[in-house]
């Protein structure tokens, strides 16, 4: 609907649907992996953003808490004063940042 690709398929998606490409699935395990320990203005939080060519971020309306998940993979407060990040659009509890593409290169 928005015209851009999206990182983080549904999970019936990831389990019961072909891969976009080979490694789509083990890509996306990593990114979350990566991000799970690392904020994503820390070095490796940016490197794996960059490398999973990720240019903007979705926080909904639920803030990630949703389904059984009571895991927050990050929050607003972690992109609203990292300044690689440029807050595009907040209406309520929606958030959509910008990354700034310089960051991810060397």
């Amino acid at each position: 609907m928005a015209d851009r690709a999206n990182t983080m398929p549904p999970q019936y998606a990831i389990l019961n649907e072909r891969p976009i490409s080979p490694g789509y699935n083990q890509g996306l395990i990593h990114l979350v992996a990566t991000l799970g320990t690392n904020k994503p203005a820390s070095p490796e939080g940016l490197q794996a953003m960059c490398q999973a060519g990720i240019t903007y971020v979705y926080i909904g309306q639920q803030q990630g808490m949703v389904g059984n998940s009571q895991f927050l993979l990050f929050s607003p407060t972690d992109f609203d004063t990292n300044p690689h990040f440029e807050s595009v659009y907040s209406v309520s509890r929606v958030r959509i940042y910008r990354l700034d593409t310089k960051a991810c290169q060397p």
